[in-house]
C-alpha cells in the first residue's frame, strides 16, 4: 500500500474519505432499507457504490494507518497507545463490510433478476449494519483524533 501522497503521509488524507464515504453509505441504506418502494435504480445504483467505497476507503484507511506503526516504535503485537483507535478501526472495517454486503444483496434482489430468501431479514441488516458503521466510525475518528492532537498546547 501506499505510504505517502506527495510526501504527506497517506493515512490521514485517506482517512477523510472513509469518514465521509462510511457515514454516507450507511444513511443512504437505512432510508433503502426503510423505503426500498421509494429508492429509483439510480439511487440504488448509487447506494451500491458508495458502500463500494466506503468499505474500499476502509480498508485503505487500516492498511495506511498499519504502515505508521513501525514509524511510532510500535508493532501489530505492541499497539501501545493506538491500541484503543485500532480496536475501534477493526469494528468499523468490519460493519462497512458487513453494510457492503447486505445493500449488494439488497440490490441484487431489487434488480428482480434474482430472488433472495427474506429480503426483510436483509433489511433489517442494512439497518443493523448502518447503525454499527456510524457509532464505530464517530468512536475510531474521535480516538484517532485524541492521538493526532494530543499534544497540541492548551490539550
Amino acid at each position: 500500500m501506499f505510504m505517502s501522497i506527495a510526501g504527506i503521509p497517506a493515512h490521514p488524507l485517506v482517512i477523510h474519505l472513509a469518514a465521509v464515504a462510511a457515514p454516507l453509505a450507511a444513511a443512504l441504506a437505512i432510508a433503502w432499507a426503510l423505503q426500498p418502494g421509494r429508492f429509483t435504480r439510480s439511487w440504488r445504483i448509487t447506494a451500491l457504490i458508495t458502500s463500494v467505497v466506503a468499505a474500499a476507503s476502509m480498508l485503505a484507511a487500516r492498511s495506511t494507518g498499519e504502515s505508521l506503526l513501525a514509524p511510532m516504535g510500535l508493532s501489530e503485537s505492541n499497539l501501545g497507545e493506538v491500541a484503543q483507535h485500532a480496536a475501534y478501526a477493526n469494528a468499523a472495517t468490519a460493519a462497512v463490510v458487513v453494510l457492503l454486503g447486505a445493500v449488494a444483496l439488497f440490490f441484487i434482489h431489487s434488480t428482480g433478476r434474482f430472488s433472495i430468501p427474506a429480503p426483510g431479514a436483509i433489511r433489517g441488516l442494512m439497518v443493523v449494519a448502518a447503525i454499527a458503521t456510524i457509532i464505530s466510525v464517530v468512536l475510531v475518528g474521535h480516538a484517532g483524533a485524541q492521538l493526532a492532537w494530543a499534544d497540541l498546547p492548551g490539550n
